[in-house]
């Protein structure tokens, strides 16, 4: 079983594109890493982000979050190459997004480029990267449909100028499970907590996601300020039951 928290994934113009950005003497490692789902992964890209547009597009992306081209069926990234011409590599390196900042932050923290033209953090590490002044403008001018965006997500507290990103996709707080592995349903986050489950559930590493859900559990609301001190008891109730198994 596992317990998914909410997450906005935000498309973010990196720093990056240029054949130096593979540069490793800040002493970090390069992002590209993930699979690639998409053109020749050995390619340097150069489309970057200067709104001059660019014949190659290197994205990186979350695990299973664009289709691939399978089974007969071509994906996205494929259709969108097909249409525009643009060549395009696509890695799905984030699985955690601690993880992907200890991976960028020497090479960028050190004025140096990384590969990618654009990411695709959650909206947290959107803005702390935007903050450090570690991503480029977005050209917008050359997006049309930025004009279809909600008035509420055009300019969001993580990019109060609305110049350094967009809003891709967004998820819900849910909980799955196997219905023939436990038995019953499971209605409540109190329900993860059941002994009888002891050893046999996982949740998130991301705190934002994972104590956000506790807290829903017990009715409090984790997107107000108020529920900053109640967080402490959603840490050691985690704490606790990480340690018993």
């Amino acid at each position: 079983m596992s317990a998914a928290g909410v997450a906005l994934p935000t498309i973010l113009a990196a720093c990056g594109g240029d054949d130096d950005a593979a540069d490793s003497t800040a002493g970090g490692t390069t992002p590209g890493s993930g699979s690639g789902t998409s053109a020749d992964a050995s390619e340097t890209t150069s489309a970057g982000t200067s709104g001059k547009g660019g014949d190659r597009l290197f994205f990186e992306n979350w695990p299973e979050y664009i289709d691939p081209t399978e089974d007969g069926m071509t994906g996205t990234v494929d259709r969108f190459m097909e249409a525009t011409g643009v060549r395009v590599k696509y890695t799905d390196a984030f699985n955690d997004n601690n993880e992907y900042f200890a991976l960028i932050q020497p090479l960028l923290g050190a004025g140096k480029k990384i590969e990618p033209d654009i990411i695709a953090p959650t909206s947290w590490l959107a803005g702390r990267l935007i903050t450090l002044g570690w991503v480029d403008k977005l050209p917008l001018d050359q997006v049309p449909n930025a004009k279809n965006l909600r008035s509420d997500l055009v300019k969001p507290s993580w990019d109060p100028t609305g110049e350094y990103s967009l809003p891709w996709q967004t998820g819900i707080t849910g909980i799955a499970y196997n219905l023939d592995a436990t038995g019953r349903e499971l209605k409540s986050v109190e329900d993860l907590f059941d002994p009888a489950f002891k050893g046999k559930i996982g949740m998130l590493t991301e705190m934002r996601d994972t104590v956000g859900l506790i807290l829903l559990g017990t009715g409090v609301d984790p997107s107000t300020i108020e529920s900053f001190d109640q967080a402490a008891d959603a840490f050691d109730r985690l704490g606790a039951a990480k340690a018993d198994g």
